[in-house]
């Protein structure tokens, strides 16, 4: 799908976990991203993906803060068309935190979003589940029937 907006980008593993690089997305997929930058690192490389326009009420990728990326590709500048390096690169995780910024920080995935939280703001459902903050907002104003029964199942790994 394409959907075009600015980013940041830093590659994982390096010494300044403020140090972002601007880019500008091209396309997104439910498994990855196309985006064009200045500078970017090699093939196999994890990159974090900041979102400019976080909006996690929203569906689509703006609804996590960044995603966790492996470059699969690049294509060089192209004199006539372009001037910025392409890249795609592989969605390996999604948060509504800036990930890598909090390494002393343990993670853990939302049993809804699969989003990375750390656990200071996972919160519990109930139903031995860990929900993120936003997840856990919408369960709780789920009202008490078969939707909820259903869901709180799901979660809970009974869905027979």
């Amino acid at each position: 799908m394409e959907f075009a907006t600015p980013i940041q980008l830093r590659p994982m593993g390096t010494e300044q976990t403020d140090s972002f690089e601007p880019a500008w997305t091209l396309n997104y997929s439910e498994g990855g991203f196309c985006y064009s930058a200045k500078r970017l690192p090699s093939l196999d490389t994890e990159v974090c993906i900041v979102m400019s326009d976080y909006a996690p009420e929203r569906s689509g990728p703006v609804s996590f803060r960044s995603y966790l990326t492996r470059i699969c590709w690049l294509a060089p500048p192209d004199d006539s068309t372009r001037e910025a390096t392409m890249a795609g690169a592989r969605i390996i995780a999604r948060s509504h935190e800036v990930l890598g910024t909090h390494a002393e920080k343990p993670f853990h995935i939302c049993d809804m979003c699969n989003a990375m939280m750390s656990v200071c703001r996972i919160t519990s459902s109930g139903c031995d589940t860990q929900l993120c903050e936003y997840c856990s907002h919408h369960f709780d104003k789920l009202p008490q029937g078969m939707t909820r029964k259903c869901i709180e199942r799901f979660l809970g790994g009974n869905v027979i």
